[in-house]
């Protein structure tokens, strides 16, 4: 469904084409195993995507069904482990809110493809522990903005006068916010 959907939001229709043959042979594999769940993705087991002439059509098809797999995978958390990161857009033909599947961090949205490629919002997205050192406040209180700021690590932020391990703003540290950095 990944690819799938990168395809779509890449206008390449052609590859979508190939790629419906795979997440057919999926559906059957995983309706051999969980009947009852496949059959709650679509009405149409025998091709959840069927053959359209035009990409328009191919999204509608779609938009449908990766919103419900989407949905099943995430119930069960298996995006995490799988390293995917499911997106949704809020304006999805046809259903209003649909969600997607993809590897990239970005949003790259399969409904309208490069005519609003960025159109959507990450949704379930674990942060790694990494991303804020100790002292910082919690992900949870940090406005976009914020989070971007602390969890920037480029080694520009320490020539700028900044914390080099975290990238914290020199403007930030002489606010007084936490950094845990300079004590040792």
């Amino acid at each position: 469904m990944s690819d799938a959907s990168a395809a779509l939001a890449d206008d390449d229709f052609d590859r979508y084409q190939a790629l419906r043959t795979t997440v057919r042979s999926a559906l059957h594999d995983l309706s051999d195993a969980d009947a009852k769940l496949a059959a709650s993705l679509t009405a149409n087991l025998a091709d959840p995507l069927p053959s359209r002439s035009n990409i328009t059509e191919a999204r509608k098809d779609f938009v449908r069904f990766s919103t419900a797999v989407t949905d099943a995978v995430r119930s069960r958390n298996i995006h995490q482990a799988a390293n995917l990161r499911i997106f949704e857009c809020t304006m999805a033909p046809e259903i209003g809110t649909g969600r997607w599947l993809q590897r990239a961090a970005a949003a790259r949205n399969p409904f309208y493809g490069s005519a609003m490629l960025k159109c959507g919002v990450e949704l379930d997205r674990k942060t790694s522990a990494r991303a804020l050192p100790p002292g910082h406040p919690p992900i949870e209180s940090l406005t976009p903005t914020d989070y971007a700021r602390y969890s920037d690590t480029k080694p520009v932020a320490a020539t700028s006068g900044g914390c080099g391990s975290c990238g914290m703003s020199k403007e930030a540290m002489a606010a007084g916010e936490p950094c845990e950095h300079g004590k040792k």
